[in-house]
């Protein structure tokens, strides 16, 4: 049972790929009983209107797992800047 599980907001995007994107969606949800886009960071990408906000909210998170690992392990991890 196909059911549309992400709609774009722009008009760029073909069909096929949007058909690979909800079978992937669905699969996911199956695997793993959780809907991919409910989760607090596809809520935030959803929201970005440039490649550049979709960059600075994944640093952003990118930054707070890399805080949590530390905490957790009590290790230094390094980033490289670009």
């Amino acid at each position: 049972m196909s059911r549309v599980l992400y709609t774009p907001s722009t008009s760029t995007s073909t069909p096929n790929f949007q058909s690979v994107l909800n079978a992937a969606l669905e699969k996911y949800e199956n695997k793993t009983k959780n809907r991919l886009l409910t989760h607090p960071l596809a809520t935030q990408l959803q929201s970005c209107n440039s490649p550049a906000e979709i960059l600075s909210v994944l640093k952003d998170s990118f930054s707070d797992l890399i805080s949590v690992v530390q905490e957790m392990t009590g290790c230094e991890i390094g980033l490289i800047q670009r």
